[in-house]
């Protein structure tokens, strides 16, 4: 055989299991749990933030904002146990630096790139995946050692901190301490 030929097989064995290995790892993707065809991260997007950016007062609810919280909330109860693995890497979500740094130039260059970057920063989605643990009624008793870790830590963020906490005088009343703590934002 001629070596150009020689060259040509190695790159079609090379390209042929690149391919093989990409089906693979899309195959064993762990799969979303869903319901009424909505994955349940689609599910959380639907729990606003119920507090300003600057983390110093609680925003109410519109009734159609609470409609939609009491529907994803039952969304994800009748996902069952399914939800609670994505619910609990959820709730310790921490942001990529490459993430936010290719969202910053995304953001910024928008307009002449055509391209927006999906991106939601970490503690957006704990506040969602918090207030999902809340609307789980007795199914979130597992999330309590989190919720409480949260609430304790200095260096977590204070929205975070705030909806952790009312969380948890949602899911176990008798854990959240009066005082201090609980009027610093």
């Amino acid at each position: 055989m001629s070596p150009p030929l020689i060259k040509s097989r190695r790159v079609l064995i090379a390209a042929a299991l690149f391919a093989v290995a990409c089906i693979t790892l899309f195959l064993l993707r762990p799969s979303q749990p869903s319901y009424e065809g909505r994955t349940l991260k689609d599910w959380l997007r639907d729990f606003p933030l119920v507090m300003d950016a600057a983390g110093n007062q609680m925003l109410p609810l519109s009734s159609e904002q609470q409609r939609s919280v009491d529907r994803a909330g039952r969304a994800i109860q009748m996902m069952g146990d399914s939800a609670h693995r994505v619910l609990d890497s959820e709730l310790q979500a921490r942001d990529s630096r490459l993430d936010f740094e290719l969202f910053r130039v995304f953001n910024r260059w928008h307009r002449y790139l055509r391209y927006e970057y999906d991106y939601t920063p970490a503690y957006v989605r704990r506040c969602r995946a918090i207030s999902a643990v809340a609307e789980l009624g007795s199914e979130s008793t597992m999330f309590v050692p989190i919720l409480k870790r949260m609430c304790e830590e200095a260096t977590e963020n204070q929205i975070v901190r705030h909806q952790a906490r009312a969380a948890l005088r949602k899911v176990a009343p008798d854990l959240v301490t009066t005082g201090k703590n609980e009027n610093e934002h």
